[in-house]
């Protein structure tokens, strides 16, 4: 096998190679065997942020800080003028109750800014120089494989429109097994 485009991180003898979301097993770029992506853990850009120069961001703080079973999904979010933000976490793009999924926000303050998440759970944190990070435990339960999930920030933003908040680009993940 040749040398991976770019250099994979070697975990307890394996690597996880971000650019083609695979694990591998071996002790350097030059010797290592493919071991699986059948039970891959993906995170992917979804919903677009709202319509503003400088919206959060919300991105892996690492490629292999996924939400991998039995690991820790963490991601951080940027852009952030006050350096804290809500995380909506949820398991649809389509509705919340009854209400149809993306929402425009135009009327909650926000033009230009959707929900696009189903905000089943939230949580908050403070962070520091314009960034704070989100860590979630996914438990070692062979039940999660496969399971999507959605995740958008929704950030105090002073000066951005009435509501003085903007949200992110949402994103689309499922949770996989390493091996």
């Amino acid at each position: 096998m040749g040398v991976l485009n770019n250099l994979p991180l070697y975990y307890n003898g394996g690597a996880y190679d971000s650019l083609r979301n695979r694990w591998y097993f071996g002790t350097s770029p030059n010797n290592l065997a493919f071991v699986t992506d059948t039970n891959p853990s993906t995170f992917a850009s979804h919903g677009a942020a709202c319509a503003n120069p400088n919206p959060p961001t919300l991105m892996l703080t690492q490629s292999w800080t996924r939400a991998w079973i039995g690991d820790t999904l963490e991601v951080t979010v940027g852009f952030l003028p006050l350096s804290m933000a809500f995380l909506a976490m949820g398991f649809s793009d389509q509705t919340y109750g009854a209400t149809p999924l993306p929402l425009n926000l135009a009327n909650y303050g926000m033009p230009g800014c959707q929900l696009h998440v189903a905000p089943d759970a939230t949580r908050f944190a403070i962070g520091a120089n314009n960034a704070t990070n989100f860590q979630l435990a996914i438990p070692n339960s062979q039940s999660l494989l496969g399971v999507t999930f959605w995740q958008q920030v929704l950030a105090p933003f002073p000066g951005a429109n009435p509501a003085d908040a903007l949200t992110s680009a949402s994103i689309r993940g499922t949770v996989g097994r390493a091996f």
